[in-house]
């Protein structure tokens, strides 16, 4: 039982971080030919006979040639929907027998610093923004083709009896394991059933989904119709796994097994994403560009932050996917009579941002509610934003440069303002104005 890490340990740990960080995030097109060796090494790893390998260009590229199919014979292709996830959860429990509970704590901490932003949040966003862009770009005859897909796969129940099967048949190789399940049972059907169906009315639980509705919704939706499609990112969720077993195996000398292990990095460094099916495996290949900004969200200006090797690109700004009509032009050139049109409520405020108040309260003329000395009260209520925008607009007395500030719709005042923006200091304490 391994309770503490060396010095040296210790500092390999940023090692591995960096290691699996740029293995997933590779923008290096994949070896064909090793990632459908890496797949049925795979397979065959987990008791599967060998399936045929379907790799794509892009996302799009998979979805034209998979819609291409009658849903019933896209399904009997495919098969039912393996599940993977006990595979890495398998070699991550051998670990956990061989190191303090305290240790795994600790692993988990410094090895999740950096991979939250550079990998793990990059890849759950990378992910997100795809499944949006492909569920934007369905006609209704698609939607309602995923539709009959859905139905034939039943994709769902086969992934859900698996899981329980194999966690069930886990549990029973360890002793007393069959009066653990019985007792489990009973307290799910007595007590944690009804548990789960009182927090779920909860006001609290209620909110959380209203605030992320708005991003899950389009993902989930997509997810129903193109769960071949979202199986990717059960995939790329296990790299984080994968980085711990490495450290502990490399560094701390740990006992896995070796085939298992063997396949798993091996399907990693030589695949970006894989659905895994019974009978079917689609791949596809990594994006050949992917641009970021200083906080690791994806973005790019005037051009696709996310782009393919057959040329399907995807624009993002700060995080946020914006159609071609804003995202294939630089802000520098966005127009303020967009946002008059534009109805979502996240592209006007990216579109606010990109934009910035000054061109805005010259190009839509807003109006003068006050002054005082250099500094303006202004409004701008013509249906630009959710609600009107009130904007404190600052002139520099040696410069004449202009700046304008967002302030809250209650001020009245143009010296209210001014003391709002300065954390409730009055302008005539200012022991020199600049």
């Amino acid at each position: 039982m391994i309770e503490t890490l060396t010095p040296e340990q210790e500092a390999l740990i940023p090692v591995y971080r960096e290691k699996w960080g740029k293995i997933e995030l590779s923008t290096k097109p994949i070896d064909r030919q090793q990632a459908e060796i890496a797949v049925k090494n795979f397979y065959g790893a987990i008791g599967k006979k060998e399936p045929y390998v379907w790799i794509f260009t892009s996302p799009t590229a998979a979805k034209q040639e998979l819609l291409s199919r009658s849903p019933k014979k896209l399904a009997t292709e495919l098969g039912y929907s393996l599940l993977d996830i006990p595979f890495t959860s398998g070699l991550y429990e051998e670990i956990t027998r061989q190191l303090d509970s305290q240790l795994i704590a600790d692993l988990h901490q410094k090895l999740q610093i950096g991979l939250e932003q550079n990998l793990q949040f990059q890849q759950f966003q990378l992910i997100g923004i795809i499944l949006q862009q492909l569920h934007n770009e369905l006609s209704q005859q698609e939607l309602e083709y995923l539709e009959q897909f859905w139905q034939q796969l039943s994709s769902w129940e086969s992934f859900w009896e698996q899981q329980q099967d194999w966690m069930r048949g886990e549990l029973l190789k360890l002793p007393g394991g069959d009066l653990v399940l019985q007792v489990g049972d009973s307290f799910w059907d007595n007590v944690g059933k009804p548990i789960a169906e009182e927090i779920e009315k909860q006001p609290l639980i209620r909110e959380w989904e209203e605030q992320w509705r708005e991003f899950l919704l389009p993902v989930l939706q997509a997810g129903k119709g193109l769960e071949l499609m979202s199986r990717f990112a059960s995939f790329s969720m296990q790299i984080y796994s994968a980085s711990l077993i490495d450290f502990c195996v490399d560094v701390l000398n740990c006992q896995v097994d070796e085939r298992k292990w063997s396949a798993l990095k091996y399907l990693i460094k030589n695949c970006s994403w894989i659905a895994p099916f019974e009978k079917t495996c689609l791949v596809f290949d990594r994006p050949t560009k992917l641009f970021f900004d200083s906080e690791n969200r994806f973005h790019r200006e005037g051009e696709a932050a996310i782009q393919f090797a057959d040329g399907y690109g995807i624009y993002v700004y700060q995080g946020v996917r914006l159609p071609a009509k804003y995202g294939a032009v630089h802000p520098n050139l966005w127009k303020s009579t967009w946002l008059l049109e534009e109805q979502n409520a996240e592209l006007k405020r990216v579109l606010i941002q990109g934009i910035g108040y000054d061109r805005i309260c010259t190009e839509l003329q807003a109006i003068e509610l006050d002054s005082w000395r250099e500094y303006t009260l202004l409004i701008i209520d013509n249906d630009v934003d959710v609600e009107p925008i009130y904007l404190l607009k600052m002139t520099c007395p040696s410069t004449g440069y202009i700046h304008a500030l967002r302030v809250p719709p209650t001020m009245r005042s143009a010296r209210e303002a001014i003391s709002w923006a300065n954390w409730g200091v009055d302008p005539e304490e200012f022991s020199t104005e600049t």
